[in-house]
């Protein structure tokens, strides 16, 4: 083996010298075909070899060989790219393959950067990125959010359901629940976690705390994944959507209903099975952005809550549940409040059955991109 690696290294050198004759891309890949031959590669600090890794590296981007040149060569030069990749599309394999690598390459710090950005939908995919990595380091990485009362309950919430994903942060979780340390409005994210944990005394110590979410019959509904996996009745969905679930009066698909909330078109693109669960269960821990709701408290007491529409010096428009547009004048305004919460009912619930809700859930998958 000895004879071949330095057979392997002789190759590796022909090949960067100038005198050379290969096609620059040809030749790239014989380089690193030939590295992953050998062990303890050192890539960095070798001008002329790193070059010729990043090029094949950009060359095979989006495909499974990208991840296992960085990871079989240990190469760090490709960091940020991996971090692009972690936080653009969070829900893909490759996302929590970067998320991993970086982990495994000690450089956190980068995610945890990513974690403290304005951005609120960047924040939420390296949340999303991390808590889908089986790493050792996430439940240190995200604990501290779980309790940081400056982050906003959707961020909050992200994390615990991160935190969650994990005996060792199930059991934090209840260390919070039993020392007061969970709020009311994130203890549907808890309970979503701590419910759906396959030991045992983990959901039995969660009752104590926690009551699931109710059906209109008073049925407690099984955890997010057990919805999730679930079947339902598109068609019965669909005539749900426009009459007992309400959502039409809100939210609009393919030009049908009431814009107030975020057209739904395309949800089934966008959303999982089990973040639609959430979405509908728990609707402020998940608010599209230009969907915060606000409250405008008028010089004479009254109080409009709805969707800020537009802000000037003059004025502000806003937009109500009932999908009425009004507007106040800046000089009648004492003061404008960002409330934190969803106009979407918190208790949809409770006026479906657990078969509506799967329905509905089952319609909702279905509105996808042409």
């Amino acid at each position: 083996m000895r004879i071949l690696g330095c057979i392997y290294v002789l190759f590796v050198g022909a090949l960067l010298s100038d005198q050379c004759k290969a096609q620059p891309s040809t030749r790239d890949k014989l380089i690193v075909e030939s590295l992953l031959r050998l062990d303890d590669v050192m890539v960095t600090g070798n001008e002329k070899l790193e070059s010729a890794v990043k090029r094949y590296l950009n060359a095979v981007k989006g495909t499974p060989k990208y991840f296992e040149v960085i990871e079989k060569l240990k190469y760090q030069g490709s960091a940020t790219d991996l971090l692009a990749i972690a936080v653009k599309t969070p829900l893909d394999s490759d996302s929590v393959k970067a998320a991993e690598l970086l982990l495994e390459f000690d450089s956190e710090e980068l995610l945890i950067a990513k974690l403290h950005d304005s951005d609120t939908a960047i924040v939420n995919a390296t949340i999303q990125a991390l808590s889908r990595t089986t790493h050792a380091k996430t439940f240190e990485i995200l604990k501290p959010l779980v309790t940081d009362i400056k982050l906003s309950r959707q961020v909050r919430s992200a994390a615990i359901s991160g935190v969650g994903k994990n005996l060792r942060g199930q059991q934090y979780l209840l260390k919070l629940l039993a020392t007061e340390q969970i709020p009311k409005e994130l203890q549907f994210a808890t309970g979503n976690a701590l419910f759906a944990s396959p030991d045992k005394s983990v959901r039995e110590q969660a009752t104590m705390f926690i009551k699931p979410p109710e059906t209109a019959g008073k049925t407690p509904l099984p955890p997010v994944p057990v919805l999730a996996a679930k079947s339902g009745n598109e068609s019965i969905g669909k005539t749900l959507f426009a009459n007992k679930a309400t959502c039409a009066k809100c939210h609009k698909v393919k030009g049908q209903g009431k814009e107030v909330g975020p057209d739904l078109s395309e949800i089934g693109s966008k959303l999982s099975k089990s973040a639609m669960y959430v979405a509908i269960l728990d609707p402020s821990a998940g608010i599209s952005h230009n969907y915060e709701t606000y409250s405008i408290v008028t010089v004479n007491g009254n109080i409009l809550t709805g969707v800020l529409v537009s802000q000037s010096d003059e004025e502000i428009v806003i937009k109500t549940a009932e999908a009425v547009t009004t507007t106040v004048a800046q000089a009648d305004i004492d003061e404008l409040i960002k409330t934190g919460a969803s106009l979407m009912p918190s208790d949809l619930q409770k006026f479906l059955s657990e078969d509506d809700l799967v329905n509905l859930v089952e319609y909702l998958t279905t509105l996808v991109k042409p």
